[in-house]
């Protein structure tokens, strides 16, 4: 019988499905493994028999690709494929949208939450550095602020 999986998480390229049936089959995953390699998408894979998981990174449009060949090549059944990640940095990106936009709206467009945040990171920064706290806190601080602020994208939905 073919064993039943799921989508335990997902983010765009990568989806790790849990397969709980054949949790400590190592037999069961090295089949598995040998097997996903066919997999015309698969760009890694990674399989856990302790867990139960695998992890898929892949080039796929959908996972529909990947249900329809894990199912053709009785690996599994895949399920909860419309499962919807909640992200917290994408969550908190949509929660300041609003804040953004006033901030927008009271300077004449001039200033945005990103200009307000980066002031605010520098100021840290410099704070830390006349306190001596040159390599540590403020380099690493802004450097990782900065980082994960200019990949956050803002986007009117």
């Amino acid at each position: 019988m073919i064993p039943v999986a799921h989508v335990a998480h997902m983010v765009t390229g990568r989806v790790r499905i849990k397969v709980p049936s054949r949790r400590g089959d190592v037999e069961y995953f090295t089949v598995l493994y040998e097997e996903l390699l066919d997999y015309p998408a698969l760009v890694d894979v990674r399989v856990n028999p302790g867990t139960g998981s695998v992890i898929i990174n892949h080039d796929a449009p959908s996972l529909e690709q990947l249900k329809s060949f894990a199912e053709e090549m009785q690996l599994f059944t895949l399920e909860g494929i419309d499962y919807q990640p909640e992200v917290l940095l994408e969550r908190a990106s949509v929660s300041l949208r609003g804040i953004d936009e006033g901030i927008k709206k009271v300077t004449g467009g001039d200033i945005d939450f990103r200009s307000v945040v980066f002031i605010i990171l520098v100021g840290v920064a410099i704070k830390q550095l006349t306190r001596g706290h040159i390599v540590g806190p403020a380099s690493t601080l802004i450097w990782q602020a900065l980082g994960m602020i200019l990949s956050t994208k803002i986007t009117k939905k």
